[in-house]
């Protein structure tokens, strides 16, 4: 095998999360990596699934029975397998902005946070105040508590660590929550809320931490901070499902140099002494019956998720997880599309919390009329798990479908592997957001590099979910569309796990100079992919069925950058019609047969207006195109 190198700075095994921030990051900065999956699709235990899947995946039919099909086409579901949101401001998000993945990827804002009080028919639901002013209007607090939560709120703004003077006669550096809650009076309810829907703990082990008083007020801040970027809730999530995010660190760490092989199977960590110096692995094709092709290589070091080093991980605990169907919101949610729902475990007895995390068809993840609710909590008895899930499961009222497996192994190394040169993550935990999962990234860089993974904060005015825009129409005749290119001067980018680089095309553009309009990048030759050839067009007017949207602020594009395609331009899929893309799209796009190599990754500021077109993936209309920007704001949504 040719394409294989002698050896790589870094072998990654395992496409979850995790271990694709660390490629796609270790890529950046000049390591050469090599990332494979035993799986023929990305994400691992952080992939999205359709409906035929999941209920395979769980069992929930009898032989002979296709249940799946009452709920519409199988591939307009994306049913993630882990319960987790976004924090806007979260260390996450400043990852996918830093490196710019977040070109490949459209969000939309989760509608909101929510937390229950008390537990049975005498259980309220109510929306998580974010700033002094909500603090006032809020149901969860009488009269005299909200006015005690305003000043707390108004505190928590205005504290500096290094200000003696704001820490209110404190000594911050070895009091206790305990201590600062006691300061403003707060009743137990409301601690409750402020340190699991707010600070996101999922224990109370925080309130009597000495010393721990400055990370949860930092953590409340992050919270505020996140609610304020974009109103209504602090979270947000990627279009088509979090199994989008690995994919996007995947192509991330590939524009970079980095090498994916999917459906190849470990056969051998190869050792020198008591060190990790390669592996032995099996690529086979899809649908292959053969042996498949046997490769070796050689690695300085190997980064993985547990399921690749039995041998070198301890269970630490048990996920509990129920994947719920409705075709209903959660009552007491406003009737929101999305949320949050934080059941506090000292409301139900627990030593852990409850979390429930619910999207829809707002997210394209199902077909309309539908919700996906996902409860989770740490299993606390050996038995009757499903006793544990009850109080989450009672919140979502009537399902239409429900899938519960055994509890779930969570999963630490037993070693730093700084000793044998092998780097295990953790699984994921059962809180439903990422902050863990950064957390584990961060620790595992300093583990393997020697030094902090540092990324920059978000970039001022950065917008990820942007206002809400057009909604798009039902796919005509039940056909995918075909990923697209457009009108010149715009930036177009992968969305979903369908779009993909094609190289030994034509692209034409049609409106270089009319219309208002200018094009970026339109001389012959002028491009990063090789074997694209961008030729003037002859034609000065916009195409029909061009979107107008697309024509950017005030219907013109600004002047042009003549720095050719970015990195994740859809070119088209070889076999569509190109006189079609022409006339919807305004380009003309002529055929592509192979893929190109790596591309230079360039900034995307340097591409014209920065637009995005949405490609095809079975999810787009005949009649209501999508166009985006989910760098610079422009999202039609």
């Amino acid at each position: 095998m040719d394409e294989i190198a002698p050896e790589y700075d870094v072998v990654v095994l395992g496409t979850g999360l995790t271990e694709c921030v660390l490629s796609g990051v270790l890529s950046v900065k000049g390591k050469k990596v090599l990332h494979i999956d035993r799986n023929d699709y990305y994400g691992g235990e952080a992939a999205s699934v359709n409906i035929e899947t999941l209920f395979k995946k769980y069992g929930n039919y009898n032989a002979g029975e296709e249940p799946w099909k009452k709920y519409g086409r199988a591939n307009d579901w994306n049913i993630d397998l882990v319960s987790k949101l976004l924090i806007s401001s979260g260390e996450l998000t400043n990852i996918l902005v830093s490196t710019d993945v977040t070109r490949y990827l459209e969000f939309k804002q989760i509608a909101g946070s929510y937390v229950q009080q008390s537990s049975g028919p005498k259980a309220t639901v109510a929306k998580v105040p974010s700033d002094a002013k909500e603090a006032l209007t809020s149901s969860l607090m009488g009269i005299f508590e909200k006015r005690r939560m305003k000043s707390f709120i108004e505190w928590v703004g205005t504290f500096n660590e290094g200000d003696s003077a704001s820490h209110k006669g404190l000594n911050i550096q070895a009091c206790t929550m305990k201590e600062v809650y006691d300061k403003f009076g707060l009743e137990a309810t409301t601690r409750d809320f402020i340190g699991h829907a707010m600070a996101l703990y999922t224990t109370d082990d925080y309130i009597t931490a000495a010393g721990g008083a400055p990370e949860t007020i930092e953590r409340i801040r992050l919270y505020g901070n996140s609610v304020a970027r974009y109103g209504k809730s602090p979270y947000i999530y990627p279009l088509y499902g979090l199994g989008e995010l690995p994919q996007g660190f995947a192509r991330l760490s590939a524009i970079y140099g980095g090498t994916y092989m999917l459906n190849t199977n470990l056969d051998e960590v190869t050792y020198d002494g008591d060190k990790a110096v390669g592996i032995k692995a099996t690529m086979k094709e899809r649908g292959d019956e053969g042996d498949g092709m046997t490769f070796s290589t050689k690695a300085k070091k190997i980064l993985g998720d547990p399921s690749y080093f039995p041998g070198k991980v301890q269970v630490v605990g048990h996920v509990l997880k129920a994947i719920c169907i409705l075709n209903h919101p959660i009552q007491g949610t406003d009737n929101s599309d999305s949320c949050q729902l934080i059941i506090p475990q000292s409301q139900v007895g627990r030593k852990n919390d409850i979390y429930i995390a619910m999207v829809s068809s707002a997210h394209n993840v199902c077909p309309k009329g539908y919700y996906i609710a996902i409860v989770s909590t740490m299993a606390e008895t050996n038995a009757n798990h499903h006793l544990e899930l009850a109080p989450g499961v009672e919140r979502l009222g009537r399902t239409e479908e429900k899938f519960m497996g055994p509890p779930i192994p969570l999963y630490e190394p037993l070693e730093s592997g700084v000793n044998d040169n092998i780097f295990i993550s953790k699984s994921y935990d059962a809180t439903s957001h990422f902050e863990t999962t950064t957390d584990d990234v961060k620790n595992i860089y300093l583990r393997a590099e020697g030094h902090e993974l540092v990324v920059e904060g978000l970039r001022e005015g950065t917008n990820l979910v942007g206002p809400p825009g057009p909604r798009r129409t039902r796919r005509a005749r039940g056909r995918s569309r075909p990923p697209t290119s457009g009108i010149a001067g715009t930036r177009f980018t992968p969305v979903n796990r369908r779009a993909a680089y094609v190289g030994g095309a034509t692209f034409t553009p049609i409106n270089p100079a009319g219309a208002g309009t200018t094009g970026a990048g339109t001389r012959p030759g002028d491009t990063d992919i090789p074997g694209v050839t961008i030729n003037r067009a002859t034609n000065g007017g916009v195409a029909s069925g061009a979107n107008p949207r697309a024509r950017g602020p005030r219907g013109r594009l600004p002047a042009p950058t003549p720095m050719g395609l970015p990195p994740g331009v859809i070119v088209r899929q070889p076999g569509v019609e190109p006189r079609r893309n022409m006339q919807r799209y305004g380009a003309f796009i002529e055929d592509s047969p192979e893929p190109p190599p790596a591309l230079r990754p360039r900034r995307p500021a340097a591409f014209g207006c920065g637009l995005a077109r949405e490609a095809g993936d079975g999810h787009g209309s005949e009649g209501g195109d999508q166009v985006s920007d989910p760098v610079y704001g422009d999202i039609a949504r």
